[in-house]
């Protein structure tokens, strides 16, 4: 059985550049809700370490938990690409609302679990938008990571407008973000998917 033909747009007759860009979409905004829950740890760690009385090097072992979410995720990502954004949305969402009622022992998993979501979620749509149209593949990265970047700058604004309802309101919103995307899908790459 042979595998299947990749599912690109080929530029040709009829081809317009707006066309990958929309096909892309979900995955824009999946990038955009996906840099705020990247760096959000940094803009509220002064909030944690108030919250639970905990002391700053305690407060770095929350970086080391959602780096290892991240790393483990990346490396199931590209198994199911659509399945892994999806997922890997669902997971983020799940850690980030943990987040809003774990004590701090039971945020490392709530972060590991938000890192996981991230890391699956993000390698598998820089894959999408690398072979979407190939021809097009460095500006299509570049406008995500672009993306990707414009949700990191707007994270510590967010947190300061959230900051007088409180840090669980933060943890709440971002989930709610993270999955409007889920709404519409991502491309279909049957030649990514796999059998498991």
């Amino acid at each position: 059985m042979q595998p299947s033909q990749p599912d690109v747009l080929q530029p040709g007759p009829g081809f317009s550049p707006a066309k990958p860009l929309r096909a892309l979409l979900p995955v824009y905004f999946y990038f955009l809700a996906a840099g705020v829950a990247t760096v959000m740890l940094g803009p509220l760690l002064p909030g944690l370490i108030q919250r639970w009385h905990i002391q700053d090097a305690q407060a770095g072992t929350l970086f080391t938990a959602n780096f290892a979410g991240q790393f483990c995720g990346a490396w199931f990502a590209t198994r199911n690409l659509r399945a892994s954004i999806l997922y890997g949305s669902a997971i983020t969402a799940a850690g980030c609302i943990a987040l809003a009622w774990v004590s701090f022992g039971s945020a490392h998993i709530a972060l590991f679990c938000t890192g996981l979501g991230l890391g699956a979620g993000l390698t598998a749509g820089n894959v999408i938008a690398g072979t979407t149209v190939p021809a097009a593949r460095a500006r299509l990265i570049a406008i995500l990571n672009v993306v990707w970047g414009l949700g990191a700058i707007a994270c510590p604004v967010l947190v300061r407008l959230s900051s007088a309802a409180g840090i669980q309101y933060f943890f709440l919103q971002v989930p709610v973000q993270r999955n409007r995307q889920s709404n519409s899908q991502p491309p279909h790459h049957p030649h990514r998917e796999r059998p498991p």
